[in-house]
C-alpha cells in the first residue's frame, strides 16, 4: 500500500513539474516584454549583465544537491538514522563553505565592478550594476542553503510539496514582478521580489 501511494506521489510529482516547465514558459514569454519596457534598454542591459555573472557564481553548487538526494537515500533506505544525521550535518557545513566562497567572490567583484567595466558602463549603471549584485549575492546564499533542505525532502519523496512550492514561486514571482513593474519599479525591486519569494521557500523547506 505504502508503495503504491509513493508511486501516486512520485507521479503528482512529475506532472506538477511539467506544469511548472509550461508555466515558466508562458509566464516568461508574457512578463520579459513588460521587464523590457519598464526598465529599458539600458537598466534591462545591466540586469541581464548581472544575472548572467551570478549564474557563474552558482556553478560552484552543481551537483551538490543530487549528491545530497543521493546519499540521504541511501541511508534512509537502510534506516541508518546515525549515518543521515551525520551526513546531514556534514552536507550543511560544506554548503556553508561553498556559500561563503561564492559570496567572497562575488564581493570582491563588486567591488572592482567599476574599475572592469568602468569603460563600457556609465557611473549610474555601474551603481545599479553593484546594488544588484549584491542583493543578487542574498538571493545565491538563500537557494545554496535551501538545497540541503531540498535533497533531503527529495531523498524522502517529498515531490509533491518540492514540485509544487517551485511551481508557486513561479506563478507569484512573475505576478508580483508583473505588479511592481506597473507601479513604475525599477531591476532592484524585480530582484527584491525574487529574493523574498525564495526566502519564503526555503523557510518552508526548513520547517
Amino acid at each position: 500500500m505504502s508503495e503504491n501511494n509513493s508511486l501516486k506521489k512520485n507521479q503528482i510529482g512529475a506532472v506538477i513539474s511539467y506544469v511548472n516547465v509550461a508555466a515558466s514558459i508562458v509566464v516568461g514569454l508574457l512578463v520579459t516584454p513588460a521587464i523590457i519596457k519598464g526598465l529599458g534598454d539600458s537598466e534591462y542591459g545591466v540586469y541581464v549583465l548581472i544575472a548572467s555573472i551570478t549564474s557563474y557564481l552558482s556553478v560552484v553548487q552543481n551537483g551538490f544537491s543530487d549528491t545530497t538526494i543521493r546519499y540521504a537515500t541511501k541511508f534512509r533506505a537502510r534506516d541508518d538514522k546515525e549515518q543521515a544525521a551525520r551526513f546531514n550535518g556534514f552536507s550543511l557545513c560544506v554548503n556553508i563553505v561553498i556559500t561563503i566562497l561564492a559570496l567572497l567572490i562575488g564581493i570582491l567583484l563588486a567591488s572592482k565592478f567599476p574599475v572592469i567595466y568602468g569603460n563600457s558602463l556609465s557611473a549610474e549603471e555601474i551603481s545599479i550594476a553593484v546594488r544588484l549584485l549584491y542583493l543578487m549575492l542574498i538571493n545565491i546564499a538563500i537557494t545554496f542553503m535551501s538545497n540541503v533542505f531540498f535533497g533531503y525532502l527529495a531523498a524522502y519523496e517529498e515531490f509533491v510539496l518540492l514540485r509544487g512550492l517551485e511551481l508557486a514561486n513561479t506563478i507569484i514571482s512573475y505576478t508580483l514582478i508583473y505588479v511592481v513593474l506597473l507601479l513604475g519599479a525599477g531591476a532592484y525591486e524585480i530582484v527584491l521580489v525574487t529574493t523574498f519569494c525564495n526566502l519564503v521557500v526555503a523557510l518552508i523547506e526548513v520547517c
